[in-house]
């Protein structure tokens, strides 16, 4: 349900039913193969890194400014497996293939980490400090609360935004958390509730199924 004021909360269900317990908090070995054997292949198929699996929110319309949304285009959850197929796409696109032990240090995300990526603009066509103004995230389960332990923000880049009919031109870039859950127990049957405050003062609270998300 999507709150119609600015600085009311969002909440986003994105939740499964049933099914196959899928993170993965510690990959072993024949997992990590398998993802950079995905990677490679994806890089093969010169098709783009497909991220959409990952997605766990996105604006109504990512071609448009609407002040509903906030600063926020889209949320991605990034899994030390998916890092791991992202690092060996990444090699084997640039014409750099790595091995699987490389591909894992290259995740940089360690094993029962979680890292979420926010997809963001700035709040007129001259801010382009929008990233240094996202403070810190919280993953929320049952009976705990864990912070973000960084937050990292790319350059920003200029882009449009052609479903607007003024003023449509932003700077973007990324908003990126990590969050370490050693001593967190995730089970099957629970959500997690992603919080963060996006520089306009709008609320996100998400909820994440982390059966969908290997």
């Amino acid at each position: 349900m999507r709150a119609g004021c600015a600085g009311a909360a969002i909440v986003i269900g994105i939740m499964s039913g049933s099914g196959a317990f899928a993170y993965v908090p510690e990959p072993d070995s024949a997992q990590i193969a398998d993802a950079v054997d995905q990677g490679v292949r994806l890089a093969a198929a010169h098709d783009g890194y497909p991220s959409k699996d990952y997605l766990v929110h996105r604006a109504k319309d990512t071609l448009a400014l609407d002040p509903d949304d906030g600063d926020v285009d889209a949320v991605l959850l990034a899994t030390p497996l998916e890092r791991t197929r992202h690092a060996a796409f990444m090699g084997a696109y640039t014409g750099h293939p790595i091995t699987a032990a490389e591909a894992r240090s290259g995740a940089e995300l360690p094993d029962k980490w979680l890292e979420v990526i926010v997809f963001a603009h700035g709040n007129n066509d001259r801010d382009r400090k929008f990233g240094e103004q996202f403070g810190t995230a919280t993953l929320d389960f049952p009976g705990r609360s864990v912070a973000s332990v960084s937050i990292e923000h790319s350059k920003p880049d200029r882009s449009q935004y052609p479903h607007t009919p003024r003023d449509s031109e932003r700077f973007v870039g990324t908003v990126t958390y990590k969050f370490d859950l050693t001593w967190i127990t995730i089970t099957q049957d629970k959500p997690v509730t992603l919080a963060f405050d996006d520089p306009s003062g709008k609320h996100f609270e998400i909820l994440i199924d982390l059966t969908r998300f290997p």
